[in-house]
């Protein structure tokens, strides 16, 4: 389960078709502006009590949002609630 939308054809050996648009390529390319609502993988793991694995299911499912955001010489990637999404994340 990746952090992009996409569709495949059930068909064998068949293209799978990933939805990009301006605003995915921001928030995905580094460029996207800082917001205090970001979390980090590493502090929902550790506050929701999640594994590494159980993190991005969750949050797709509860409409968060991906980001990678650069911070110094390195981008990392964060979780932020989605536009009618209040945050539960402690």
């Amino acid at each position: 389960m990746g952090i992009l939308k996409g569709r495949q054809r059930t068909t064998i050996h068949s293209q799978l078709w990933i939805y990009l648009d301006e605003k995915i390529i921001k928030q995905l390319d580094g460029t996207a502006e800082f917001d205090s609502t970001v979390k980090t993988f590493r502090s929902i793991m550790r506050d929701m009590k999640f594994s590494r694995k159980e993190v991005v299911p969750w949050a797709k499912i509860n409409g968060y949002e991906f980001m990678r955001l650069r911070r110094g010489q390195t981008a990392r990637f964060y979780i932020m609630p989605g536009n009618s999404q209040e945050s539960d994340i402690r």
